[in-house]
């Protein structure tokens, strides 16, 4: 009896531990989701503005793609998370 009741203790946990470290593996890919359009903006904006206007003294390109950057990427990533949270529920709902 002391066994069968240690197994779900044990199942219990790692189902608990499972579910945290879901957790952490969104936030990480959600924090990456805003970062990487705001420095692909700034990489691509420097490099455009250094190849396409070499003597210009003001950084359009990388202002406006950075910019750019920092709009799209909380947009992707809030549409992400909600549809990996509305099938994280569905699966644990057993639909």
């Amino acid at each position: 009896m002391g066994q069968g009741r240690d197994r779900l203790n044990v199942i219990e946990s790692l189902k608990e531990v499972t579910k945290h470290l879901w957790i952490l593996v969104l936030s990480i890919q959600a924090a990456l989701g805003i970062a990487l359009p705001v420095l692909l903006g700034v990489g691509l904006g420097w490099w455009l503005d250094h190849h396409l206007l070499p003597h210009h003294p003001f950084p359009w390109m990388t202002v406006l793609l950075t910019a750019l950057g920092i709009f799209v990427g909380p947009i992707i990533v809030y549409r992400w998370v909600t549809r990996k949270v509305e099938q994280r529920l569905r699966k644990e709902k057993g639909l």
